[in-house]
């Protein structure tokens, strides 16, 4: 009877869980509407994000249904909206709470993206936003650091394979980005992805102009893994909107191949292992060069470790520029501490290649070297954000063997005898200055005061004689001072660096020309082509040094009336302290032309560093004159400024 009784028990069981299981299912709409509501609510009161959607239901088990969904930020910076959104999740998942749909299908997919936080951004739309988005804002600074931060990274490496192995067909996509006067939109008539085989044509569209593209790819390794293909349909380069992340910048190529294998995942960490490649490219920004840049090819192979937080490569990484091969070891952290540290350490390699790397007509000066030999290249950099005085750098091309065969298009060995500098003015006009005994303000080293030489070493270069015109210290503390001010604070430039500058290089701050430049300068000083002292010397002549002021002899002229030989220690300082911007020299001056007090700390601390070195004896340096008295031109001339305000 006992058994009788447990059985009915057991039957009473079964029939409420089937009745739990037919009203839960009866009731699968309300209760998922409910949860979506709850979601949306969410959303909008943590992160600021708005969803709205019409007849949302569930069909079948497992089959959810959206007749409209849109969501995207209140600031307006990221909408998504869907004609219709269909997604079928096993059971099983569900049951994990496993969201990742077996099957997705989307009819007209639109996706519109603004700039937001930006220094352009209304009152409105700030005070609209969150305070992580403000903060972020604030530590980032600009767009590209904010859609390209870690986070971001990591969400990519997570997401994209975990999509790609599920059944999508997406029915017309429209992507658009509007930024003052640049749009962008892409459009896609399918996108499919069948048994993890990849495919979509895409129309871009910059400004109105069409460029088409082919997509093809799989995903691999249980959706661990993706690879993809992307080529341009016809005779044009596949023009890619990175000017979406970098303002002006136009960058295209011929194709694109890159693929990526998650190896590791834990709960917040990826290991990944892949590579990205890049054909035909040419690209064009103000900032990098005054012409388009042509490479024929560029790639990375990488092993990196990606949290939410840190994003490194290790020592299996490396990147190629045509036929350089780099190693490279990174790691950037966005956490309590931020750091940066970057390790690049080559073997021995052909240094021809390196020179034939070199894009065609990109480093004009260099064209057409001809050089033997091998040459090795060290990079250690290591920044703790919050404390720049830490910072560790130090970087080394070392020739191995290597000599110059014949030299390219400007032979720098021209400027040991005597030649015609070209300096340019305001309103691109010019004046040219020969190097000759010929010429009357043309000094020489020995007709020039030794305070004077010494006062510009120290301040400018401390260690021009030792070095082989790269000081790695003075580059660490220029660094680390323009961090701690957040601007461009000082240049870390040697005197060989300023004179390569002012001699063969255009004066746009453009990060190719900086390349050219410490190329020219590694020429020079490693193989010799000019001696120091000659260096020296044509710097002294040429430099600016005020308004239509050229070389220490019109310097001396102009400030003090005298010749550069009888220069005095407090003027020879004075002269070096403005060397960096010559023009604004008046601002060490009041209105009837006494020196302003607040330069003695600069003045002390080069005569101090002069006696160090031995330059001067104890007692000039204690007998210093912490300021000068303008004799010359520059005291009309600072009259005459004075009455104009």
């Amino acid at each position: 009877m006992f058994s009788k009784h447990k059985h009915w028990q057991l039957l009473y069981i079964i029939a409420i869980l089937i009745a739990l299981v037919a009203i839960a299912f009866s009731l699968r709409t309300p209760i998922f509407r409910f949860m979506l509501s709850r979601v949306a609510k969410g959303l909008s009161a943590r992160h600021n994000v708005y969803v709205e959607y019409e007849s949302p239901r569930i069909i079948g088990i497992n089959n959810f249904y959206f007749e409209s969904f849109t969501a995207g930020r209140n600031t307006g910076s990221v909408s998504v909206h869907a004609a219709q959104v269909s997604a079928k999740i096993p059971v099983w998942r569900l049951l994990t709470f496993n969201l990742k749909p077996s099957i997705l299908k989307i009819d007209s997919l639109e996706v519109k993206l603004s700039p937001t936080l930006h220094q352009n951004d209304s009152a409105e739309d700030y005070n609209a936003a969150s305070a992580s988005e403000k903060e972020q804002a604030l530590n980032v600074g600009n767009n590209v650091g904010k859609l390209l931060s870690i986070r971001h990274i990591h969400r990519f490496f997570g997401i994209v394979p975990f999509l790609a192995s599920s059944k999508i067909a997406i029915n017309h996509i429209s992507a658009s980005f509007i930024q003052e006067n640049n749009e962008i939109k892409v459009v896609s008539h399918n996108f499919s992805n069948s048994n993890g085989e990849i495919f979509s044509q895409l129309s871009v569209y910059k400004n109105g102009i069409e460029s088409r593209v082919e997509i093809n790819g799989h995903a691999f390794g249980s959706g661990k893994g993706i690879n993809v293909k992307v080529k341009s349909i016809g005779s044009k380069k596949v023009d890619l909107p990175f000017n979406v992340l970098i303002p002006h910048l136009d960058f295209r190529v011929d194709s694109i191949h890159f693929s990526f294998l998650n190896q590791a995942l834990l709960r917040d960490s990826i290991y990944t292992v892949g590579f990205a490649e890049l054909f035909g490219i040419r690209t064009y920004h103000y900032k990098l060069a005054n012409e388009y840049i042509d490479v024929k090819y560029a790639g990375i192979n990488f092993g990196s470790i990606i949290t939410p937080e840190k994003f490194s490569l290790d020592s299996t990484s490396h990147i190629a520029i045509n036929k350089i091969i780099i190693p490279v070891e990174l790691l950037l952290s966005n956490s309590f501490k931020p750091r940066v540290k970057v390790d690049i350490h080559t073997d021995e390699q052909d240094a021809s290649g390196l020179f034939e790397a070199i894009p065609k007509g990109l480093f004009s000066n260099i064209d057409g070297i001809k050089v033997q030999g091998k040459t090795k290249f060290d990079l250690s950099l290591d920044l703790d954000l919050a404390q720049p005085d830490s910072l560790r750098f130090q970087v080394n091309l070392k020739p191995i063997g290597f000599r110059i065969l014949s030299l390219g298009k400007v032979d720098f060995r021209e400027v040991c005898d005597t030649f015609t500098y070209t300096t340019y003015l305001a309103d691109s006009l010019t004046r040219k200055i020969k190097l000759a005994p010929l010429n009357r303000n043309y000094r020489t080293l020995g007709q020039i005061s030794p305070y004077l030489k010494n006062a510009v070493i120290t301040a400018e270069d401390g260690g021009f004689y030792y070095h082989k015109g790269f000081d790695s210290d003075g580059f660490r503390y220029a660094m680390a001072r323009n961090i701690k001010q957040r601007r461009l604070y000082r240049g870390g430039s040697t005197i060989t660096m300023q004179l390569v500058k002012n001699l063969y290089l255009n004066r746009h701050k453009q990060l190719l020309r900086k390349l050219e430049e410490a190329l020219i300068v590694w020429l020079i000083e490693t193989q010799r082509l000019v001696e120091k002292d000659r260096i020296l010397e044509i710097y002294l002549n040429i430099i600016d040094w005020g308004p239509n002021i050229n070389g220490i002899a019109e310097a001396s002229k102009f400030y003090f009336d005298k010749d550069p030989m009888k220069l005095e220690l407090n003027e020879a300082i004075f002269l070096a302290s403005i060397i960096p911007n010559p023009n604004n020299y008046t601002s060490n001056f009041d209105s009837l032309g006494n020196f302003k007090t607040g330069k003695e700390d600069y003045f002390r601390f080069i005569a101090q560093k002069m006696q160090s070195r031995g330059m001067i004896a104890e007692e000039e340096c204690q007998n210093l004159i912490y300021g000068v008295a303008l004799k010359g031109p520059a005291k009309e001339y600072l009259h005459r400024d004075s009455i104009a305000q």
